[in-house]
């Protein structure tokens, strides 16, 4: 499904126990009579094609957690109509101007949509899995149909979330007001922010890189490139390093969100998706300790670590495909320094919260101590290290039998 037919492959021999099974290298291709050929830049074409579906997902992912616009509004407070109220800037991001839409709707307001936080998950996790897409995208020179359906979904999607709340934004939301009546308070001015900007740009480099995937496919440009190869079996050593990276990659998931990195009260393993109090035993998970690491710039928390997941997932799930591309190696190298680099923002949280200590029961002070999440953590990215190195051994030794 995500092999890349365009990526030039020698002979190789693929030993798997006693039996050898051969690649052959790819036969010549058609001539294309198209005229992206003819101009002399498929090269670059090819390459946009790649590049802009990431770009694109990339700026969603930065303007959903970036303020939209800038709204200057003046409260009414109902119970004083003679009082003249300061007029108030309020930044807005898409998330808001989805929640504001929702209830101003008379189509979806008697829903109470925002009630379940459906359409809330979806917006915040549709960004995620574009880049996940984009990154499989970039992993084939010539992509095929499949992937680029999905992403063609995904963007989609994108459109018909994000759009209407750019629209909403620049013309009518506005902010609720529930002291007389829940009515849409005036909106005096409206400034543009970067996520604005990032969003309708994300959009316009996904729908290009989409009409350019569909061109090259009807022209024949990708069907006169591509060719035809045998899937390789694993080796042994490939499948022991697609082993460890999947296993390291599952750890370090786990010691991060799973497992608390600071605890007070209690000793022990304990298992939690958040800070939690459980009687006397308080605990911070990898996010709670990574805030306060980060310092001023602890907003930026969250973003890292799904933007560091998805990464991380698709370097696990290529490990088991046919062929680790350039992307792939990038990909895992990037996990790498980032996972890493986290880590240690996070260590650095655990004593920043160790030397001065949260209070979260009403039972006063509180010693923290650390906690097994740094450890399982910690072994995680050594394995997922481990298995880069063993898989990249892995494509040395074949390519080594070639020679």
């Amino acid at each position: 499904m995500w092999d890349d037919p365009g990526a030039t492959q020698p002979v190789k021999s693929y030993s798997v126990g006693e039996s050898t099974t051969l690649i052959e290298t790819r036969p010549e291709p058609p001539q294309s009579n198209s005229s992206n050929t003819s101009s002399g830049h498929p090269l670059v074409a090819h390459l946009l094609q790649r590049l802009l579906p990431l770009a694109s997902a990339l700026m969603i992912f930065a303007a959903s957690w970036l303020p939209w616009v800038t709204l200057g509004i003046k409260f009414d407070p109902g119970f004083a109509p003679h009082y003249e109220m300061p007029v108030s800037y309020i930044p807005l991001g898409g998330a808001a101007g989805l929640d504001m839409l929702l209830a101003q709707n008379p189509l979806t307001a008697p829903l109470d949509l925002r009630a379940g936080r459906g359409l809330w998950w979806i917006w915040s996790a549709a960004p995620f899995f574009g880049v996940l897409l984009s990154l499989f995208l970039l992993r084939q020179r010539f992509a095929a149909k499949r992937p680029v359906v999905l992403y063609g979904f995904w963007l989609v999607l994108a459109t018909v979330l994000m759009l209407p709340v750019v629209v909403g934004l620049l013309t009518t939301v506005g902010p609720m007001s529930c002291f007389q009546v829940c009515a849409p308070m005036p909106v005096l001015s409206r400034a543009p922010q970067p996520g604005l900007w990032l969003a309708i740009g994300g959009l316009v480099l996904g729908w290009v890189a989409v009409v350019m995937h569909l061109r090259a496919r009807a022209s024949g440009d990708a069907l006169a490139i591509a060719y035809s190869v045998t899937p390789a079996r694993f080796s042994p050593r490939h499948l022991r390093g697609a082993a460890v990276t999947l296993l390291g990659g599952a750890l370090w998931a786990f010691g991060l969100y799973a497992v608390p990195w600071a605890t007070s009260g209690c000793t022990g393993l304990h298992l939690s998706l958040n800070h939690f109090v459980r009687g006397t035993c308080s605990g911070l998970d990898g996010y709670d300790v990574l805030t306060p690491g980060l310092g001023s710039h602890g907003s930026l928390s969250w973003p890292l670590l799904v933007l560091v997941s998805m990464i991380g997932l698709f370097v696990v799930i290529s490990a088991w495909l046919p062929r680790l591309t350039r992307s792939t190696w990038i990909a895992g190298l990037v996990w790498g320094l980032m996972a890493t680099w986290l880590f240690i923002v996070g260590a650095i949280g655990v004593q920043a919260t160790l030397a001065s200590p949260p209070v979260l029961t009403t039972a006063g002070p509180e010693v923290w101590d650390p906690n097994y999440g740094i450890f399982v953590c910690a072994a995680g990215i050594v394995l997922g290290w481990v298995g880069i190195a063993l898989l990249a051994r892995a494509e040395i030794s074949q390519a080594r039998q070639v020679v």
